[in-house]
């Protein structure tokens, strides 16, 4: 398989597959959803801690309440 495409790694049938999905989709904002999930890995994410979660120095992550996490 690494022959045919002259020995690299090649993602092509992947993007092939998310434009058709794009293409199929029903309106502009499913298309942009489409989207936005299949590159969302590739977005920067920005998580904010709520502050209060890192007052507590001495107490350890594995016995602390879960933090609210902000995204933006």
């Amino acid at each position: 398989m690494l022959l045919d495409t002259g020995g690299a790694v090649t993602r092509r049938a992947e993007q092939i597959r998310l434009a058709g999905a794009i293409e199929r989709a029903p309106s502009d904002e499913a298309a942009g959803q489409i989207w936005e999930t299949a590159a969302g890995a590739l977005l920067d994410r920005h998580l904010l801690l709520v502050p209060e979660s890192a007052d507590d120095h001495g107490l350890c992550w594995f016995d602390a309440p879960a933090a609210g996490i902000g995204a933006s």
